[in-house]
């Protein structure tokens, strides 16, 4: 048997055993620990979540890309500094920085004007470049190059606060609130999953692409499942999106290698089976023959995958109830009739007689006398 083996290494061991608890129960891999390897100064992948801590806020035009507060208060606005990912573009501010503090402001001046035209010294010219004015700053209250004070600050009186940056420390692991933040989806996503559900239709290519989008956010499985629950026992919903919706819900449970955690499967598909229940019974007989028998191909396969207990398969009944009246007629149509029996055997020619040649060779009583009338004759 082929199996293919792969190798992941973290930058912290907290992120490494998150993961190998989150990965234990699976059947289509086996997950383990191997051996220690020599760290890299910088990570390969960082998260986006834990990557939005080291980048700075959303433009606000104001100087310095400052943050205004929710009220009016001008002095309560916030500059976020933050350390530019860019090795050789942070080196070039320290060391200008390092030069400036011995040579004044007259060098930096001297500097714009021979660089004006080279990108590289554009920090120079941004006023929306917080670092290389906050460094500066920083070395001149005695800081080090290496570390410095984190307590927010104000440059001037009347002016912003400032925030000093927080070194990258990828060692250090994913912090506790953003692993819990990254287990529930974003009102983005939430109102995007609403708008393929109301659009889903029963088409392959449809019920696909939802299934695609749930499983491409599965840390926000539990959201997605509260979603199409929701969905699904809207009483106005008709039957064809109803039937399309419990095909995404069976579709999305069969491709979840164990259940999610802090999802209760049987609770979810309780909930939308005795609401299928009530609904079945509202529907008109045409759809009720078109929708029971592919909700219980659902329920069949859902028993297979054993998400269903056999409790709740039991209680499914989504067969169509016959309209027709109790009259004389129609319960003597329903009698049971005689079954015939059917033999395993095919049965030989040499089982059974022709009537005519069965007529022709049997012996009547007449024949029998006459014959025994010949024996005696024979024997005087």
């Amino acid at each position: 048997m082929n199996t293919n083996c792969g190798f992941v290494a973290f930058m912290s061991r907290r992120d490494a055993e998150r993961a190998l608890n989150h990965m234990k129960n699976r059947i289509d891999m086996r997950v383990g620990w191997g051996k220690s390897v020599d760290l890299p100064t910088h990570p390969v992948f960082i998260p986006p979540e834990l990557l939005k801590l080291y980048l700075p806020p959303p433009s606000s035009g104001l100087p310095f890309n400052a943050q205004p507060s929710k009220s009016a208060d001008w002095e309560g606005a916030t500059v976020k500094v933050t350390i530019p990912l860019n090795k050789k573009l942070l080196a070039l501010i320290n060391r200008m920085v390092e030069f400036v503090v011995k040579e004044g402001p007259l060098f930096e001046a001297m500097i714009m004007n021979k660089e004006l035209s080279n990108p590289e010294y554009s920090f120079l010219f941004d006023n929306k470049s917080a670092n290389h004015v906050w460094k500066l700053f920083s070395v001149l209250q005695a800081d080090s190059t290496r570390e410095w004070r984190l307590q927010p600050f104000r440059m001037f009186v009347g002016g912003s606060i400032w925030l000093p940056p927080v070194a990258p420390n990828y060692q250090a692991g994913m912090p506790e609130e953003l692993v819990n933040s990254l287990d529930s989806s974003s009102n983005n996503q939430c109102e995007r999953l609403i708008e393929i559900i109301q659009s889903l239709n029963l088409s392959r290519s449809s019920i696909a692409e939802a299934m695609v989008f749930c499983l491409n956010h599965s840390a926000a499985l539990k959201d997605s499942l509260d979603i199409i629950t929701e969905s699904l026992c809207n009483p106005t919903t008709r039957p064809a999106r109803k039937l399309a919706r419990v095909y995404l819900l069976s579709d999305v449970l069969s491709n979840c290698a164990n259940e999610p955690k802090g999802v209760n499967i049987q609770a979810i598909l309780e909930q939308v089976f005795n609401d299928l229940k009530s609904s079945f019974a509202a529907f008109e007989p045409a759809e009720k023959t078109q929708f029971g028998p592919k909700v219980l191909r659902v329920l069949r396969h859902l028993d297979t995958i054993s998400f269903l207990t056999s409790s709740l398969y039991a209680k499914a009944d989504f067969k169509p109830t016959s309209e027709e009246p109790l009259d004389e007629k129609n319960l003597l149509k329903n009698i049971d009739k005689p079954k015939r029996v059917t033999t395993y055997f095919v049965p030989s020619k040499w089982d059974t007689v022709d009537p005519e040649d069965f007529e022709t060779q049997s012996m009547s009583s007449s024949k029998l006398y006459y014959l025994e009338l010949l024996n005696e004759r024979n024997k005087q």
